[in-house]
């Protein structure tokens, strides 16, 4: 989580249809870890809700890296960057 922000453990996770996903949502330090109960299919668009963000500062948008990890592996493979905005 980026520095000024601070993120509950209060997060959602839907499809592109708008359903919710089965996972597993934990806040470690500064780390958001999402664990899915199943695999995600490739090419799947998922949405992720922080519903309760607390901000610090006077900034609204943050930039977040995004990473992923195999079960039974424990490198961290970098996959995108996410902005985040709080209104």
């Amino acid at each position: 989580v980026p520095t000024g922000l601070t993120v509950r453990n209060n997060i959602t996770v839907t499809d592109n249809y708008g359903r919710e996903i089965n996972a597993n949502v934990s806040i470690n330090g500064n780390k958001v870890i999402i664990d899915f109960n199943q695999p995600v299919t490739p090419e799947s668009q998922l949405e992720i809700d922080l519903n309760d963000v607390r901000k610090t500062g006077v900034s609204n948008a943050w930039l977040y890296r995004i990473s992923a990890k195999f079960v039974g592996n424990n490198i961290h493979i970098p996959i995108g960057i996410a902005q985040l905005r709080v209104y």
